[in-house]
């Protein structure tokens, strides 16, 4: 059994390096595409052509996020009084060492509005050298 694990983990690492490999490589395909495709890139939006019998649609986007240091640096700044106050958006996340430690009624009343979700499990591998413990 251990030669047939042996085997299947030996297949494993391989494919996980075939994925990596055809995923750089997707990325370039993409990348030439959407450079000889789409000539004048925006920032954000979406531009969308037919070539041949195939639609082809490229969305651009800028990732944008709050620099805290510099929220709370500004904060008490007048200005920040005539911002619409939802122009960030505070999302609640859970503390989960502190959540563990929890018990009895607290656990309880935590426990209606915290939802728990299987993950899946991570396999990982690591190589030792000659094949030793």
């Amino acid at each position: 059994m251990s030669e047939d694990i042996e085997t299947f983990i030996q297949t494993l690492l391989e494919t996980k390096k075939q994925i990596a490999k055809l995923t750089e490589y997707k990325n370039q395909i993409e990348d030439y595409i959407g450079q000889v495709v789409f000539t004048q890139p925006k920032l954000e939006g979406t531009d969308t052509t037919q070539v041949g019998p195939y639609k082809l649609k490229m969305t651009y986007a800028l990732q944008r996020k709050v620099e805290m240091s510099a929220y709370e640096a500004l904060r008490n700044n007048p200005t920040w009084q005539t911002i619409p106050h939802n122009v960030i958006k505070w999302k609640a996340e859970l503390e989960v060492k502190l959540y563990k430690q929890l018990q009895g009624d607290q656990k309880l009343f935590m426990n209606n509005m915290v939802i728990e979700k299987p993950v899946k499990p991570t396999l990982t591998i690591e190589v030792l050298q000659n094949g030793d413990n």
